[in-house]
């Protein structure tokens, strides 16, 4: 398999409110072979996971009105066979060692900080989709 496809059979949902920063994740993602979702708030990314399962999602923290720290909160509340249990990877501009620790207790399986390299966001999904995540804590 060609390098620009090793993600193919993945489909991601990316929420972020920033339209260059959606567009970004989106354009590698999908150079990668993986299908993607994009939603531009929480609340869109929420009502998404209720009717389409993505394999991980691709969540930035820093959004108006409803964060990402809300998104995984609420996802983590819900049955697993409603998505509870998708796998969640927090994007942020803020490398802090707290709120990282914060973050994955929360729920998330990893936190990556922007700018997000393709060869870390590449590796960072295969983890979570192909070698399966570790449980993310229950709510």
């Amino acid at each position: 398999m060609s390098d620009n496809r090793r993600l193919s059979g993945i489909h991601v949902l990316v929420v972020d409110d920033n339209p260059d920063a959606r567009e970004i994740f989106q354009s590698v993602i999908t150079y990668m072979g993986a299908l993607v979702t994009v939603a531009v708030s929480a609340e869109i990314a929420l009502k998404i996971t209720r009717h389409v399962r993505p394999d991980v999602m691709v969540v930035d923290l820093a959004m108006p009105r409803r964060d990402g720290a809300w998104l995984i909160e609420r996802l983590r509340h819900t049955k697993p066979e409603r998505g509870g249990d998708i796998p969640a990877i927090a994007v942020t501009a803020y490398d802090d060692e707290y709120r990282k620790a914060d973050m994955l207790a929360l729920g998330f399986h990893d936190y990556l900080v922007k700018p997000v390299g393709t060869e870390q966001l590449c590796q960072t999904i295969e983890r979570l989709t192909i070698l399966g995540p570790p449980a993310a804590p229950r709510r």
